[in-house]
């Protein structure tokens, strides 16, 4: 804190963190193109009874990610439970979103780039839920592309943004209800953990011959020379692409874990989810 002066940011601060907050996402996407919400108080929240399945978000100025600060509630008891975590992080968590569940056919991270000249569609991942709320990787198949209507919202959000003074890269998580509407539930206007496979799908798809990506991140067990050398194998095959490769050995706090993070090729998604078992089982994972 201190280090850097607000005026020195690219983007400023305060504005990065309203642009992240997910209660100020009415700003930037018509109200038609978002899930019915209510905005409370901690307090509030505790004497609100439940009546319908719902999700509980983190309101304020907080940018969170992967559903950390996400509470899916579809029964009482999940909701009495939802409350009890957010009460006891009310000094942290001053507000909280409650959100209709609005189902989906399927949901997309759509990454943007903003510039003087407006935001820029770069492409977009869908999204894979191991329960609800509760992101599990992503998926580029081009039997699930996300609709015009979807690059639009998110083109049209970032030029909201631009015109606030956000330079930068940016996403946002847009899905499509059964009748076809574009339905956005949360900003990202920072690095997203698909902006890497947004970039690069297309070229490594292209180079491959192959269709569909699919995300690979795991923490691995093993000294980081095994990594580089049972990965150089698929690499050169050209069916995983690395984007983060982390030596567990050179920071403490790992315990000793490396990462190995990148996007796995495959001719459609069932292959590409066979050759990402494969890799697992190279790296000696469960």
């Amino acid at each position: 804190e201190g280090r850097f002066p607000d005026a020195a940011q690219l983007v400023p601060p305060d504005l990065w963190r309203h642009l992240n907050a997910k209660e100020n996402l009415a700003e930037l996407v018509p109200a038609e193109n978002l899930p019915p919400r209510e905005i409370v108080t901690a307090q509030r929240l505790a004497t609100r009874p439940f009546a319908g399945a719902v999700y509980l978000k983190a309101g304020g100025d907080l940018a969170t990610g992967w559903g950390y600060a996400v509470r899916y509630c579809n029964d009482a008891t999940s909701y009495a439970a939802a409350i009890d975590w957010f009460a006891a992080r009310s000094e942290d968590i001053p507000s909280v979103i409650i959100e209709a569940d609005r189902r989906t056919s399927a949901c997309w991270c759509v990454s943007i780039s903003v510039s003087e000249a407006g935001a820029r569609y770069m492409g977009a991942a869908e999204q894979m839920f191991d329960a609800p709320g509760k992101q599990a990787g992503s998926v580029v198949d081009p039997e699930t592309p996300l609709p015009a209507a979807g690059i639009r919202l998110a083109v049209e959000a970032g030029n909201k943004a631009a015109e606030m003074g956000f330079r930068g890269i940016a996403g946002l998580d847009i899905g499509a209800t059964p009748e076809g509407r574009m339905i956005a539930f949360d900003p990202n206007f920072r690095f997203n953990s698909s902006t890497q496979q947004a970039l690069l799908h297309e070229p490594a798809a292209r180079r491959s011959g192959l269709s569909c990506s699919l995300s690979f991140n795991r923490p691995v067990p093993l000294p980081f020379a095994e990594v580089a050398r049972l990965t150089a194998g698929p690499i050169a095959e050209e069916w995983f692409v690395p984007t983060r490769l982390f030596d567990g050995a050179l920071c403490r706090a790992a315990e000793g874990k490396s990462i190995c993070t990148g996007i796995v090729l495959g001719a459609d998604r069932r292959d590409a989810e066979a050759r990402g078992r494969q890799l697992a089982a190279l790296l000696n994972l469960r």
